[in-house]
């Protein structure tokens, strides 16, 4: 009878037939033993959106696109630290910052990718979207009502967050590239995250902050937009500082509020994180071609 083996294992020979783990020990044993392209990934929903099913169902975020085109292929190796909810603000400091300084410190040499999705939730969550608008008074137009000091100091906060990743990068990684992209423009509308059969589990985000603020609703769309292209600017000005850091701008890829591109207020539906994706993913081409080309049949 064969041995049995333990968990540690199984993690490792799964990460080195899938291409794919969350587990550090498993990455770090497949990144020494097996030379591929070794990739770090950290983010927020927009890599780790569930599946409508939760468990199953289409390619639901940004991570599982670019997994459909990989995954089995031994071409990379990957470990993914994703997590929903999560600003730039928790993964750059914290248990989160330790957990990937140590990463870097021990391995970073071998690594040449690290795939950042992070800003979004500063700007859009309830209790950072409020101090950055203000309450509505007749007359005012979509620019009027955002509080330009907040949004400065906001995008300021955020830029910071990426320098430490930046500056952690050229300590200890200094062959790693880091790609990140600029999100889309989002229509506020009432309609929070469903899953299991269409029971709504997760609020609304955005909404209920320019209700609150007595926000007209044809400003909502402006108002939004205005700040993720202020957050747009702050990633490409940083582009001009650092080496190896790309931005892909996926602003204006979907049609906001099309009920085909958005599962939610502020996600793209499967077909509309695939659509995010290909740009995403033709970057990293261009930055590794030996990767397959993209197949964008779901």
């Amino acid at each position: 009878m064969p041995p049995r083996t333990s968990p540690r294992q199984r993690k490792r020979l799964n990460a080195k037939l899938l291409g794919v783990t969350n587990s550090v020990d498993a990455f770090e044993w497949v990144a020494k033993k097996f030379e591929r392209i070794n990739i770090i990934i950290e983010g927020e929903s927009w890599f780790a959106y569930p599946s409508e099913w939760l468990i199953f169902g289409p390619h639901s975020n940004i991570v599982d696109h670019i997994f459909r085109q990989l995954i089995g292929k031994k071409i990379v190796n990957t470990l993914s630290l994703a997590s929903n909810g999560d600003t730039s603000e928790q993964m750059l400091s914290g248990k989160q910052l330790d957990k990937l300084t140590r990463l870097l410190e021990k391995r970073g040499y071998l690594i040449d990718l690290c795939l950042f999705s992070a800003g979004g939730n500063d700007v859009v969550g309830p209790d950072d979207l409020s101090p950055l608008i203000h309450d509505y008074v007749d007359g005012l137009d979509a620019r009027q009502c955002i509080n330009k000091t907040h949004v400065d100091n906001k995008m300021e906060h955020i830029a910071s967050n990426y320098r430490k990743l930046l500056d952690l990068r050229n300590l200890h990684a200094p062959n790693m590239k880091i790609l990140c992209h600029t999100y889309d423009f989002i229509q506020p509308r009432d309609q929070g995250a469903e899953f299991l059969w269409g029971v709504e589990i997760v609020d609304p985000w955005i909404y209920p902050t320019l209700v609150e603020k007595q926000i007209p609703q044809h400003l909502h769309f402006d108002i939004i937009k205005i700040l993720l292209e202020a957050f747009k600017n702050t990633l490409l000005t940083l582009e001009q500082d650092y080496d190896d850091f790309y931005v892909v701008d996926t602003q204006g890829t979907l049609t906001p509020g099309k009920e085909a591109d958005w599962a939610d207020e502020i996600h793209p539906s499967p077909s509309g994180f695939n659509q995010i994706t290909q740009k995403i993913y033709k970057q990293m081409r261009n930055l590794f071609p030996q990767l397959p080309d993209y197949n964008a049949t779901p």
